[in-house]
């Protein structure tokens, strides 16, 4: 029965690490087609992955360290989010979808149903995977099409020295508790 258990939640980290992979083929073949809004938007689905998957991991682990890390997901990305709103409504822009965002909000949905349908250890490691993936995803986006295509100096400050640094802690992080399952 353990390995049926250990089988299934191997199958939907390897489903999960597809749709990463998957999102972060359809964010590079847009790099010029990039504006702020769009980064804008791009950020903003990111941050709502964070925030629900870890709301719905506030729910159901059991495991201090992944409740640890899934509370600071929903403060440091809601906080994100909320300043982000705030510097749009400040430049009168309004977040424009892209093939990266729009992926994102494609993929939240059957990630968060995957999610549901487990419970302890395997849910703490599929969810922890997830993070993983998640935020190393959101690095290279950063890196590679974020960052180069960002015009606004607020927006570029914000992303360069707050999120992308949150970015490299929260892997580390993630990291290890995975490491530690």
């Amino acid at each position: 029965m353990k390995a049926g258990k250990t089988l299934a939640a191997l199958g939907l980290t390897l489903s999960m690490a597809a749709c990463s992979a998957g999102m972060n083929g359809a964010m590079i073949g847009s790099v010029d087609a990039f504006a702020d809004p769009n980064v804008a938007a791009s950020a903003s689905a990111s941050n709502m992955d964070e925030i629900q998957t870890s709301q719905l991991a506030l729910q159901k682990t059991q495991n201090a360290a992944v409740r640890e890390f899934a509370q600071m997901m929903v403060n440091e990305h809601g906080t994100f989010e909320r300043e982000m709103q705030t510097l749009l409504q400040q430049k009168g822009m309004a977040p424009v979808d892209n093939a990266h965002s729009g992926t994102w909000k494609r993929n939240l949905p059957r990630t968060l149903e995957m999610l549901r349908a487990m419970n302890g250890a395997q849910f703490d490691m599929a969810y922890m995977t997830h993070q993983v993936g998640g935020h190393e995803m959101t690095l290279n986006t950063i890196d590679t099409t974020l960052l180069p295509n960002t015009r606004d100096p607020q927006m570029r400050e914000m992303l360069q020295n707050r999120v992308r640094p949150a970015v490299v802690q929260h892997l580390q992080r993630a990291r290890q508790i995975l490491a530690g399952m």
